[in-house]
């Protein structure tokens, strides 16, 4: 992720997804909504799976199944789909309405929402004006090798020099953005407050402490000799105006961030580990490496150094891959030898779940619905893209229900965001679907699949007739709300 001066950052970022309550009136649908199959052209299954992409490939037993989602153009105009996917729905039933508000995100699930920039110093991209490098608000910390490479660049012109960054500085230079409670400090900010305090003022100063006590918290020792490329440019009058540093090793060190909520708490990990994949040194960590909580601030409070707790440890030698929750536990996905394993914790921090899963892919996310968690697996190819059902049973373990592959030319290999995905599973039947289309959220289309043990039964790809206009801005074209999807099978009678 970059932000505007471009510190190389971990985004771990949790909120909850609500959309507001807005004023709405009932208007007369604007126009008789349709949709089309997509052509084969654009949705080829592997030939591996044998089945037709067509709505009336195994149709029966999607007979009672019901997908909904919304559909909203330009911010103001919606429309809610009913439909079965298997029964033909070139007319599905639709429902328009004319927003007079935007949405806006609801006060309480505000307050519940939190945002945590890790940032660790592997690099950095500052321009724009003059840039006084004795600054730290300015440099992020690399000052002293700026000052190195400046005295070597001309006016006028741009020099870089690759330096040893243990020469400079004994700890990776680490700060973070916060926001929590409605309050939030960029990181921009807490440079600027914590070299300059005297542009602190009695309602941040709360904020910026608990921020400073994140940053001193997280501290990690440099190891070894660390490469960096450091570019300085001058102005014609020798004013510095540009500053970038990159790594330039083949093995680089990474930081990555996770959050989870659960329960009125947010459970952090902080993830840093050295170019060759070993753990960073965590001595000067309140806990060592492992799950950190912080409560749910509420609107009224007031973040505290205190609020920050060691929650539990982790294995340093299994690499994180997912971390989230469902309703009742903690849910970490991490990677051993080759092996994907799926481990639960509940409230009080005990492991009630460890599962293998199978071998690692390129790339894994998770998507949970009530008591139903998927995993999709990611290969290098079609081919190897594939997900494991699992159910919550009311013992609070957890159940495999069904392994599959996802066939290729559907939505499922790169779905923006896990929470577009809608499932349901009535036992023996898993269907799944997800917006489909040709940009960020798929337009105003819909793709769906459903499975039982043997493999796949049913698969449908549409686009409706709100997708026919030309591609463009996201919030002019029309496109399927998030998180609006369901999925159910109809009660038997």
């Amino acid at each position: 992720m970059k932000k505007s001066l471009a510190l190389f950052c971990a985004l771990l970022a949790a909120a909850l997804v609500g959309s507001g309550a807005a004023a709405i009136r009932t208007a007369k649908t604007a126009q008789q909504v349709e949709t089309r199959p997509v052509p084969l052209a654009e949705t080829e299954l592997s030939e591996q799976s044998g089945l037709q992409w067509s709505p009336r490939a195994g149709r029966d037993a999607a007979a009672d199944l019901q997908l909904q989602f919304q559909a909203q153009c330009e911010q103001r105009l919606r429309w809610d789909f009913t439909l079965n996917p298997a029964a033909e729905p070139e007319h599905p039933e639709t429902k328009f309405y004319k927003l007079n508000r935007l949405p806006q995100e609801d006060a309480h699930m505000r307050n519940q929402s939190l945002e945590l920039y890790a940032c660790m110093g592997f690099g950095t991209s500052v321009s724009g004006g003059t840039i006084a490098l004795s600054d730290e608000a300015q440099t992020f910390g690399f000052g002293p090798a700026f000052e190195e490479v400046a005295e070597n660049t001309p006016a006028g012109q741009e020099h870089s020099q690759v330096l040893d960054l243990s020469l400079y500085m004994k700890e990776w230079p680490m700060t973070v953005g916060f926001a929590a409670a409605g309050q939030w400090l960029p990181y921009e900010q807490f440079w600027e407050m914590r070299v300059h305090p005297e542009n602190r003022s009695a309602e941040n100063e709360a904020l910026y402490q608990m921020v400073e006590h994140l940053v001193q918290s997280f501290r990690f020792p440099i190891k070894g000799h660390p490469m960096m490329e450091f570019t300085v440019q001058k102005d014609e009058s020798g004013a510095v105006v540009t500053l970038n540093a990159v790594q330039s090793g083949e093995e680089n060190p990474t930081i990555d961030c996770y959050e989870a909520l659960l329960n009125g708490g947010h459970y952090l990990i902080l993830e840093a580990r050295e170019g060759d994949g070993s753990l960073m040194d965590y001595s000067h960590t309140p806990g060592g490496y492992g799950i950190y909580r912080l409560p749910v601030y509420g609107e009224d409070d007031t973040p505290a150094p205190e609020d920050l707790q060691f929650f539990y440890e982790l294995n340093p030698e299994e690499k994180l891959r997912l971390f989230t929750s469902d309703e009742r536990n903690l849910l970490l996905v991490t990677e051993k030898e080759g092996q994907v394993f799926l481990k639960v914790l509940d409230e009080t921090g005990s492991e009630i779940e460890n599962m293998a899963l199978g071998a690692l892919s390129q790339n894994n996310w998770v998507q949970i619905q009530k008591d139903l968690v998927l995993l999709l697996r990611h290969g290098p190819n079609a081919e190897q893209h594939s997900f494991t059902l699992l159910r919550r049973t009311q013992e609070n373990t957890y159940q495999r229900e069904m392994d599959g592959v996802l066939p290729g030319g559907t939505c499922f290999e790169n779905v923006a965001m896990p929470n577009d995905a809608a499932m349901a599973f009535d036992g023996s039947r898993f269907a799944l679907a997800a917006p489909y289309g040709r940009e960020y959220r798929g337009d105003c289309g819909y793709s769906v699949l459903v499975y039982d043990a043997q493999g796949l039964l049913f698969g449908d790809a549409r686009q409706t007739s709100l997708s026919q206009g030309p591609g463009g801005n996201y919030q002019s074209q029309c496109h399927v709300v998030p998180g609006s999807m369901a999925l159910r099978f109809a009660d038997p009678a």
